[in-house]
């Protein structure tokens, strides 16, 4: 194997060895397979369910050829309709479209079975949550689907793809069947019938997958790397810098309430008053490269409570780079448990957000939160109020 010159390689395969990279150093397996953050489950795996009428995830990755696709669609359709069983077959076409295809998609529905071809832009996690089965090409996507517990069928497109994939059903992870075109949907029809008659295979399939490809992959990529989680320090005034341009971006001054730019007379005047108020718990979200001995600057949560510290409003700002990756969940999550344990007398949460802001929306939605009512501001514009009560047992 040729290495180039890197300090650090990750190969996240099941079947990726050290030994194949000499003396450079490696993290192979999928105890470092770095997922999408947008596709680690949020919520526990429902339990293997016997089924009358399933969610079948078919994807064929980038592939636009229609006799593959047309194969494994009629080889999904002969199989529920031998045991008269009745689903809907969901199909992911990559960034492909139907209209590209010459494929008879309305013949392949029957009484009791319906396709659904699902968009490029389709909510991934979501369907992983809610399949029962799937079909799909053994590359990137049969990771994800071992980490959602969902029971499946793979298939080689590409031979890079063979080692994995033989690794996976010689270790009893997924069932995996030649490509329809070869043999005329043949292996493709008996594993998805060794699926849908063994209620228990499909459940160690699960559990299986689950234990193999755990999502944290990624953190302990971050930690060899000398990068630890998330973390909150207290705001000082030597922070007046990155905090002075982080809120005068101007994406961050279009979600915000305030949107006027603030000169820096104003915003040290504004700092000072934070950092010394008794009624304001102010923290930079910060990761630390240990290797560097250096800090990673992410943003600001700011939690300012009323009178009776009964009720704090929280306030965040992140950095645009690390924006959709988790963090403002995570600097939510974190923040609300450090004033928690501050304050003994807090008993809820508010959080005030412009309706068009679906980021920050999303984020405190994921966390808990749930909305109380919204109005219009001075600038006409809608607000809406949301709140999380505070609970001692979480």
């Amino acid at each position: 194997t040729i290495v180039p010159n890197v300090d650090l390689i990750i190969n996240g395969n099941v079947h990726a060895r050290k030994e194949r990279y000499g003396s450079k150093i490696s993290l192979c397996g999928p105890r470092f397979l770095p997922l999408r953050l947008e596709l680690i489950r949020k919520s526990p795996v429902p339990s293997v369910e016997p089924f009358v009428r399933a969610k079948v995830l078919v994807s064929v990755g980038g592939s636009q050829q229609p006799a593959l696709i047309a194969g494994i669609l009629n080889s999904v359709r002969e199989c529920f309709v031998s045991r008269q069983l009745g689903c809907e077959i969901r199909l992911l076409l990559g960034n492909s479209s139907i209209e590209n295809l010459d494929v008879d998609f309305e013949g392949m529905r029957a009484d009791d079975i319906d396709l659904v071809a699902l968009a490029p832009t389709v909510q991934l996690l979501n369907e992983y949550q809610h399949a029962d089965i799937a079909i799909a090409a053994a590359g990137s996507t049969v990771y994800e689907l071992l980490h959602h517990g969902v029971p499946c069928v793979a298939f080689v497109l590409a031979e890079n793809q063979m080692p994995s994939a033989n690794y996976l059903k010689e270790r009893d992870y997924l069932m995996l069947a030649l490509s329809p075109v070869e043999d005329g949907g043949k292996s493709l029809i008996e594993s998805i019938e060794g699926l849908l008659d063994s209620a228990e295979q499909r459940a160690n399939f699960r559990e299986r997958g689950l234990e193999l490809v755990d999502g944290h992959g990624a953190e302990r990529v971050a930690h060899r790397m000398g990068i630890e989680p998330l973390a909150l320090q207290p705001v000082t005034l030597n922070d007046a810098r990155p905090l002075f341009e982080l809120r005068n971006d101007s994406s961050v001054r279009e979600n915000s309430l305030v949107g006027d730019a603030l000169g820096w007379p104003d915003h040290i005047k504004w700092l000072r008053q934070k950092v010394t108020d008794p009624s304001c718990r102010f923290w930079k979200i910060v990761s630390v490269n240990r290797l560097a001995g250096e800090f990673i600057f992410w943003g600001q949560v700011r939690f300012d409570l009323n009178a009776g510290l009964t009720t704090a409003v929280i306030s965040i700002s992140l950095q645009p780079e690390c924006r959709g990756l988790g963090v403002a969940k995570a600097a939510i999550e974190c923040g609300i448990e450090r004033i928690s344990a501050e304050i003994s007398t807090l008993q809820s949460i508010l959080a005030e957000i412009r309706l068009g802001n679906t980021a920050s929306i999303q984020a405190f939605e994921q966390c808990g939160f749930e909305k109380l009512a919204h109005s219009n501001n001075e600038s006409g514009e809608s607000v809406a109020s949301w709140s999380r009560q505070v609970s001692r047992n979480r």
